[in-house]
This record gives C-alpha cells, structure tokens and sequence, in this order.
C-alpha cells in the first residue's frame, strides 16, 4: 500500500485552501489535484510500505511525536516551481525545520525507505496546482496576484500519515505534537 507523511493542516488555512483549489480549478478548467486530499504540507513523499511495516512507523511516529514540541511557522503569498507548480509558500521557523529534518532521518534510517526525487524535502510549500498548469502558467499567476497576499500564522502541532485508498489519499493517523 502507498503512503506519505505530512503536517495536516485545519481550520481557517484548510478551507482557505480548498477555496482557492477549486476557484483556480474552475476558472482555468484543471484538474484539481491538490483537492483529491486534505490540505498538508509533505514532510516524506508517497512510499510502498507492508503493513509490518507501517505498524513499526506508527510505533516510531507515536515515540517522534512524544519528543518534539509544538513549533510555529508561516504560510506568506504565493510561488511556483518553474511553470509546472503553484503553491502558497511555506516559511517554517527554525524549530519546525528542525522537527521535519529530525523526522525525514529518522524514517529513512529505521524503516530503510530511499529518497524520493526531490527528497529530502526543503521547499515546504501548499500546492494549489500543477496538473496541466504549464499551457496557463501565465493566466493563472496574473490571477493570483490580483489577490490578497494571504498570511497565516500557524502550529506545527501535528504529523499525519496518510494512505492511498483507491483513487484518494485519505488521513490514516494522526500524531500531536507535545505543547
């Protein structure tokens, strides 16, 4: 089965989120792909994993978030990777950064997973878009700076593990932080 971890995110910046998704989406004809899931910033891209070992993830995800704290960090205006990406960008404070770098090298060296191409992950970010964006690159960013500059300023208070189920990620668990 496919899994990933991520920071699940909730409240006002989750349906912030899927306001803009689908609004973009619309509006540009896409394909939403960031809508197929709940909003969440990737700390380890999707992997294959047996059950055995998820079961050890989950013991090793329970112990991680026991140790770590509740840790603050920023989503500021929008960015893009090339024209093949649109997100809101994610600026983590040092002790997130911590918290997420800790996490990435602890499941790779416990649970023996290789990296992903772009792993390990830094450019924490919030897709809003990127199936089909190149064509309407253009159109879409102008639209999204007629905006306001959206400003969020958040917990890193949780690790979610999420599972692939037939054409959707859903929320397998969750882990809270300690305060």
């Amino acid at each position: 089965m496919r899994y990933f971890i991520a920071h699940l995110l909730r409240g006002t910046i989750a349906e912030y989120h899927r306001a803009l998704v689908y609004d973009v989406a619309a509006r540009f004809d896409l394909k939403i792909s960031a809508g197929y899931f709940p909003s969440h910033i990737t700390i380890k891209e999707p992997f294959e994993a047996t059950a055995e070992r998820i079961d050890d993830l989950k013991n090793m995800l329970v112990a991680f978030s026991r140790t770590y704290h509740i840790a603050p960090f920023t989503i500021y205006g929008f960015g893009c990777f090339g024209d093949r990406v649109i997100f809101l960008d994610v600026t983590l404070s040092t002790e997130a950064s911590r918290i997420s770098a800790d996490l990435q090298d602890v499941v790779i060296k416990n649970l023996v997973l290789l990296w992903g191409k772009y792993e390990p992950l830094k450019n924490f970010h919030l897709t809003i878009a990127k199936n089909d964006v190149a064509e309407k690159f253009d159109d879409i960013w102008g639209y999204l700076m007629t905006k306001h500059t959206p400003t969020f300023n958040l917990s890193f208070d949780n690790i979610a593990l999420f599972r692939r189920e037939e054409d959707a990620w859903v929320v397998d668990s969750i882990y809270p932080l300690s305060p």
